[in-house]
């Protein structure tokens, strides 16, 4: 069995926008990614670095997301695109509206692009204030051209104190005015140009959202199925542990199932190379293609701790440490540490902070038991996204094998028991046969919504 991990890589610094929330403008990364720009041939040693590395030891990575900056600002976009895609990539984007020609759509439109992202940052002079006079316009147009070339555009939005209040006219804009296929948001981390930025969420402020965010999904599932509503924040599974949606894994065992990705299920590239934790926030972790993939994933210590309860200083104490994790981008700002606590963490308003012993795991792992660690936690994650139903349509296909192999998807219809026996011997009779009908019932529509909850 293969795991599969997803690639998100920042290709280009370049951008129209400079905008105050922007983490790319970080002086630990900036100055070198902007100089330092890796060629096409050192991009495709590192693909090709990638996938060796997958090959060896059991991973795979079908999954990868341009981001920029602006990509399509990069001049050897589209030939390191069209290399992926020959590679087998399923690839998303994510970028501005300002390069969205007729001639850059028809080439995403041949690459088969899954989706691509924009922002929206407010109402019109909240989000051009922080972006450029007349990106809202933009913004609006480019989500109407890509949805007319058959591409699915996702919305995203970063909240900071300068917009909060017009969230839920955006959420509105998004959903009734626009043919976006869905809409997410999270907090501004105070990194890049928002070092220093006055932010002031509560816990009481962040939890009346996160509530009303997700009546409001319920509401409108109905009314626009297709429609999903991303849940990016992790503290969203906290509702949901709370609501008993989720289990409390609090009898010893310590392996993720949903939250933060860092050490588990994603790569994080930038322009020159350089592997982050996280985008949002400046912790280096190595430079490809010079150093060694297996060495970054198995043996780097700081990978290796986000793996284990025993050094998130406030999550690894809460009964929801395996769906939630809070942000490390977001403590990393507020206090230079991403291990530390969250500023508007609610799980004590939820009655979940309740000191719970963690089985500490261990650190002198090999190579070998690390990669098992990582499977484990990936297993748990694919398990539990897609019987809850807060998986991305798109990366569910691909994560089942469907997205490219017919056979599998057919294979899995005549028989689920066996196909469940060969792929995933590990889960139980119960979730398989949840599995099952989330399934069958995503079949019959022909609409892999269904995965979006």
């Amino acid at each position: 069995m293969e795991y599969i991990m997803s690639i998100q890589w920042h290709i280009t610094t370049d951008c129209q926008n400079r905008c105050k929330h922007c983490y790319v403008f970080d002086p630990a990364t900036y100055d070198r990614e902007r100089t330092c720009r890796l060629s096409l041939e050192d991009k495709l040693k590192v693909i090709d670095q990638i996938d060796s590395f997958g090959k060896k030891w059991g991973f795979r990575f079908p999954v990868v997301a341009l981001m920029g900056g602006d990509p399509l600002l990069t001049p050897d976009w589209y030939p390191f695109a069209k290399a992926l895609r020959e590679r087998g990539k399923v690839l998303s984007f994510g970028g501005n509206p300002e390069t969205l020609t007729p001639e850059n759509i028809a080439r995403l439109k041949e690459l088969e692009v899954k989706s691509y992202q924009l922002s929206l940052d407010g109402l019109e002079a909240a989000h051009d204030a922080q972006r450029r006079p007349g990106s809202f316009r933009n913004t609006l147009e480019g989500i109407e051209k890509l949805a007319q070339a058959g591409i699915r555009v996702g919305v995203m939005g970063t909240l900071t104190p300068l917009n909060i209040q017009e969230f839920w006219q955006v959420a509105d804009l998004v959903y009734y005015e626009t043919k976006a296929s869905s809409f997410t948001f999270d907090f501004v981390a105070q990194v890049g140009n928002a070092r220093g930025m006055a932010v002031s969420f509560t816990p009481e402020q962040v939890l009346e959202l996160s509530q009303r965010y997700l009546d409001m999904k319920q509401q409108r599932k109905a009314q626009r199925p297709e429609f999903n509503y991303g849940e990016k924040p992790g503290l969203f599974r906290l509702l949901r542990v709370a609501r008993g949606e989720y289990a409390h894994y609090d009898q010893g065992e310590t392996y993720p199932a949903a939250g933060c990705l860092i050490g588990n299920n994603c790569l994080c590239l930038l322009s020159d190379g350089t592997m982050l934790s996280c985008r949002r926030f400046p912790q280096i972790l190595g430079r490809l293609p010079q150093d060694s993939l297996e060495d970054i994933l198995l043996a780097n210590p700081t990978l290796k701790r986000y793996r284990r309860p025993q050094f998130w200083k406030q999550c690894g104490q809460c009964m929801a440490w395996g769906y939630c994790r809070g942000c490390p981008a977001v403590s990393y700002g507020s206090c230079g540490d991403p291990f530390g606590p969250l500023p508007y963490c609610y799980a004590h308003l939820l009655g979940l902070d309740t000191h719970v012993e963690h089985a500490p795991i261990p650190m002198d792992t090999t190579r070998e038991q690390e990669a098992e660690l990582i499977k484990r936690n990936l297993l748990q994650t694919y398990l539990d996204q897609i019987i809850s139903g807060t998986i991305e349509p798109e990366f569910a296909k691909t994560l089942l094998g469907f997205c490219s192999d017919q056979a599998k998807e057919q294979a899995f219809a005549a028989n689920p028991a066996q196909w469940f026996q060969t792929h995933y011997p590990q889960w139980d009779q119960h979730k398989r046969h949840l599995f099952t009908a989330r399934f069958n019932a995503l079949r019959q529509g022909n609409d892999f919504e269904a995965f979006g909850g």
